[in-house]
């Protein structure tokens, strides 16, 4: 038999609601989680109780409506919040998002059948233990994403399911099943009756998945139907003695380059620019004889970005960050603390990082046969950036050793020439003409003021 740990206060729900003479189960993704070892975040529960019933049973705790209408009230205990949801079932779904009704059952097998994939139908007790009636720890061990029923119904009740499917798949490293996968195809073209922040919310989590890559390369329509700017990069050759691949599959590849080098950790922020970093390149491709040029795609690919993200209602500092580094992703970075230098104090020691990440993920992309050149030259970026970090500080004007009121001793007034002083200034010490040394500084911008 099955056993799951369920918390402690996760059992007291259950059983207050079976003392009151209902049924009642950890359900969903709970349980998923919990069968592949995952600690979940958060427990749901559902019950036969109504929800007025229900209301009445936790009388003596802090109860929230959260939606006492489709059947669900939050009972809070020592602070956290627990879902518990009457059995239902759904009516029509006439804005292919939500039930326009709501059937409250005593059955928990209609209350499951209703569910999206058979990993999220499963439910569980400590006296009935594990309820699977679809088979959903066996998808799990065959790491298979399979719908409850019939594809096409449950994707025609909501079709946000489809974005679902894909991001559990590249999330849990799963497969999706025959059956699903040519459901997900067909259903596409209903995105459009979605909102963008439910598709934006998905994508977020589906790019972070291990398994993007492969389902990018499969579900490559469902990208584009989102963002329609990819779509020139699909199949679009490079033809160049740095590049063996097509715009998109270069792009899929540099993601799963990152991501295998970050692992757990990796950023979505770097995700997201990789995504979008030679989105660009359509654009401002030049022919040469046999032989394609693409200057000024950082910029170009920049702007576009810009557009995107806007249109997906990213928050404004994710979008800047994003396309500051797409802007600086391809910049000519000789292998010198100078440049170095000048780096991290155009973009912050954050977004340098960033920046030699995705450079080392773009060059992982690149042509095997050429890229060692390239791979070396990083590691000695690589280097002076963590020398830099360690052995200096000022990289930009406040980092200076002299600031306005030291200007101000030297006769300087606060304004626009004071601004341009201390910019010469920090220019002087990048280009280490000068060190960030307090007499030497003013010395130093007392001539220059004269001169």
């Amino acid at each position: 038999m099955t056993i799951i740990h369920i918390p402690g206060q996760v059992r007291k729900i259950i059983r207050m609601l079976a003392e009151a003479g209902y049924q009642a189960y950890a359900v969903g993704g709970c349980v998923r989680d919990s069968l592949m070892g995952v600690h979940p975040h958060d427990w749901d529960i559902c019950s036969s109780a109504p929800p007025y019933k229900a209301r009445e049973i936790f009388a003596g705790y802090p109860v929230i409506e959260t939606g006492i209408r489709h059947g669900t009230i939050t009972v809070l205990l020592d602070h956290t919040g627990y879902e518990v949801t009457t059995f239902r079932t759904d009516g029509a779904y006439s804005d292919g998002r939500h039930p326009d009704s709501v059937c409250f059952v005593h059955e928990l097998s209609e209350d499951l059948r209703r569910r999206d994939f058979t990993i999220n139908a499963m439910a569980y007790n400590e006296q009935d233990g594990l309820v699977d009636l679809f088979e959903g720890a066996e998808d799990i061990a065959a790491g298979r994403i399979r719908c409850v029923g019939v594809p096409e119904d449950r994707f025609s009740e909501d079709v946000l399911r489809i974005m679902r499917a894909v991001r559990f798949a590249s999330v849990l490293g799963f497969s999706i099943e025959e059956k699903t996968a040519k459901a997900v195809h067909a259903y596409i073209p209903a995105l459009s009756r979605v909102s963008v922040e439910r598709i934006t919310a998905e994508l977020r989590k589906m790019i972070c998945g291990k398994s993007f890559g492969i389902l990018a390369r499969e579900y490559t329509d469902l990208l584009v139907q989102i963002i329609p700017e990819l779509r020139p990069c699909v199949g679009f050759e490079q033809k160049s003695a740095w590049h063996s691949y097509d715009v998109w599959e270069h792009t899929i590849r540099a993601m799963e380059a990152y991501r295998l080098q970050a692992g757990d950790q990796a950023e979505e922020l770097i995700l997201l620019t990789l995504l979008l970093h030679d989105i660009g390149k359509p654009a401002s491709c030049q022919e040469e004889g046999d032989v394609r040029h693409f200057k000024g795609h950082a910029a170009a690919g920049a702007a576009i970005a810009d557009g995107i993200l806007r249109n997906l209602r990213l928050d404004n500092h994710t979008r800047e960050q994003v396309c500051e580094l797409i802007r600086h992703h391809d910049d000519n970075w000789l292998p010198s603390k100078k440049g170095m230098r000048r780096t991290i104090s155009a973009v912050g020691k954050d977004q340098t990082e960033r920046l030699l990440a995705i450079r080392r993920a773009d060059i992982m992309a690149q042509n095997p046969d050429t890229r060692q050149r390239s791979l070396s030259d990083l590691v000695q970026l690589e280097e002076y950036y963590r020398e830099l970090l360690r052995t200096e500080s000022c990289f930009t004007v406040k980092d200076l050793a002299v600031d306005g009121k030291d200007l101000m001793s030297i006769g300087m007034y606060p304004g626009r020439e004071m601004g341009e002083m201390l910019d010469w200034l920090l220019d002087q010490v990048l280009e280490e003409m000068l060190t960030n040394d307090k007499e030497e500084l003013l010395k130093a911008a007392s001539i220059h003021r004269r001169a």
